[in-house]
């Protein structure tokens, strides 16, 4: 139940699976899984390392599979995490985006991340809450926009010279191609 979780203690388990809550390790995690330099074939195991309290014993590939959607589905706030699909160019990336969100949780909400201890479930509901203006929202705008639906000229160069300013790094935004 998206949200069910105020009126509950958070989860520290993922399907029965001891993890660590705090946010940094779960932005971790999924730089871990946007590395392109990173085997694929090793990315649930050192996923694992990264999030379990205790590596969870995976050997057969049916297990590995579900302690991995398990992890998914907890990194997703419990949310049962999306099929795989073209996910398209990624709009954000935690160490890219890093400073700001930072400026964003600082502006809007008070919150010093480097010194704040927090539960991956709640940094994931701040971030999706964060205010359209702030510095890290409106650069997803930006990259999300397509400037071909653009009509005025002017306008589409604008809009392309500013997305050239937050645009991820090439080899993030190319991951899919190298898989």
């Amino acid at each position: 139940m998206k949200g069910g979780w105020l009126w509950g203690p958070l989860p520290d388990t993922a399907d029965g699976i001891p993890v660590h809550v705090d946010f940094r390790r779960w932005m971790l995690f999924f730089r871990l899984l946007a590395d392109p330099d990173v085997p694929e074939a090793v990315k649930p195991a050192v996923a694992a390392r990264i999030v379990c309290r205790g590596i969870p014993d995976v050997c057969s590939p049916e297990e590995r599979d579900r302690v991995t959607h398990a992890l998914l589905t907890f990194a997703s706030g419990g949310e049962e995490p999306a099929e795989n699909g073209d996910p398209g160019e990624p709009l954000f990336d935690f160490g890219e985006d890093g400073e700001r969100i930072l400026a964003s949780f600082r502006a809007a909400y008070g919150i010093d991340l480097t010194e704040a201890r927090m539960h991956w479930w709640v940094f994931l509901a701040l971030l999706r809450g964060l205010p359209p203006d702030s510095p890290f929202m409106r650069a997803l705008r930006l990259r999300a926009l397509d400037p071909a639906e653009i009509a005025d000229d002017r306008m589409r160069r604008e809009v392309r010279r500013a997305k050239r300013a937050v645009r991820l790094t090439p080899a993030l935004r190319n991951n899919k191609e190298k898989e």
